[in-house]
């Protein structure tokens, strides 16, 4: 009579192994080709947005946009969102896959379940440059970025594309999560840290990165990264020195420039050091070449 041969119990765990040493293998191969998916697809969204606003620079006299107006309500004076809106194929392109879209840090108000707040606020992943400093050609209150709020104190709100002084180099949108609206300071960063939590949705609001020490709601992060409590008691992302920017692809930020191209990096790449390095800052459309 012939024997049935079978497995024996030390071949079977020897196959059990192979295939658990396997998949440890092959897991973070294919969770890294996912995430590597999700930054191809958010950088080519972030592309078309840069190009929307070259194609509305075209037909408005080589002008951007504003980041926000006067009234900080999209639908009665607009935004950059509205504004291209006629160049944006569909809103999927306001959004990064790798973005949550939580609205956790939204107003109770804005998020009540009403036709009216449903219809008013709009999540997207990116703001615009609307970096605002009080030192422009001597003047105070003034647009330093590309996009900033309209509002008659301030100048410059919608930058002419010819007075940049190096636009390859220079911010136009950034990857910017935590409660993201098309509303007010949501719709850009300021680089203002006393209106940092303005409408923004975040610890760090509307800040541009800067390498340097950076202070915001009262709370001050030193180089090394050490964190300090607001006068609140509340402690924020410690990391201030990366701004408002949302790293979501692998510690990387992702951004387009003022002549179209996109790319991810390191949001404090963008601006090392803006105390003593005020010629790498990126986020200033006109400072010296």
């Amino acid at each position: 009579m012939q024997r049935r041969k079978a497995f024996t119990l030390i071949e079977l765990l020897v196959v059990i192994a192979i295939i658990a040493i396997l998949a440890a293998i092959l897991f973070p191969v294919f969770a890294q080709a996912k995430a590597a998916a999700k930054q191809t697809a958010a950088l080519s969204n972030v592309k078309q947005l840069g190009l929307a606003n070259t194609m509305y620079m075209n037909d408005f006299d080589d002008v951007f946009s504003f980041g926000c107006g006067n009234s900080w309500w999209g639908e009665t004076d607009s935004n950059w969102v509205f504004n291209t809106q006629p160049y944006i194929k569909s809103y999927g392109l306001l959004l990064d896959p790798a973005d949550p879209k939580t609205k956790a840090t939204w107003d109770s108000w804005m998020k009540d379940g009403s036709a009216w707040a449903t219809a008013t606020f709009l999540p997207i992943s990116f703001g615009a440059n609307g970096l605002q400093r009080d030192d422009w050609n001597g003047s105070t209150n003034a647009i330093r970025g590309v996009m900033g709020l309209a509002q008659n104190w301030l100048r410059n709100a919608g930058a002419n594309g010819s007075a940049l002084s190096r636009p390859a180099d220079t911010v136009l949108l950034a990857s910017r999560y935590d409660g993201q609206r098309m509303y007010g300071m949501g719709t850009f960063f300021s680089g203002v840290n006393w209106w940092d939590n303005a409408g923004s949705g975040g610890g760090n609001g509307g800040l541009i990165p800067d390498g340097g020490t950076q202070q915001a709601n009262n709370w001050d992060v030193a180089r090394n990264g050490t964190a300090y409590r607001s006068q609140s008691g509340v402690l924020y992302n410690k990391n201030n020195r990366d701004g408002g920017v949302s790293m979501g692809h692998a510690g990387n930020g992702l951004f387009v420039f003022a002549d179209g191209h996109a790319k991810a990096m390191k949001p404090v790449a963008t601006n090392p050091d803006g105390r003593n390095r005020p010629q790498d800052n990126k986020w200033d459309a006109y400072r010296p070449e």
